[in-house]
């Protein structure tokens, strides 16, 4: 799934997804719309926790390829 902070929120609230891949694009555009909202997690030991499988580079793009655990 592809999309916003709305449903990117929804679909780990929801527990639907085992994969994120995030994409880090080496730009700095000040202030802007975030990634993910309001998960609910209060503290470090509730947040939704990461195993990153793979790292690959793209241009000047770095893609991180982890599964949700």
């Amino acid at each position: 799934i592809e999309g916003g902070a709305q449903i990117i929120t929804s679909v780990l609230k929801n527990n639907l997804a085992n994969r994120l891949v995030t994409v880090i694009a080496p730009k700095i555009i000040g202030s802007g719309i975030e990634a993910v909202g309001d998960l609910n997690i209060r503290n470090l030991e509730s947040a939704k926790k990461l195993s990153i499988q793979k790292v690959l580079r793209r241009g000047d793009d770095i893609i991180v390829d982890s599964r949700l655990i």
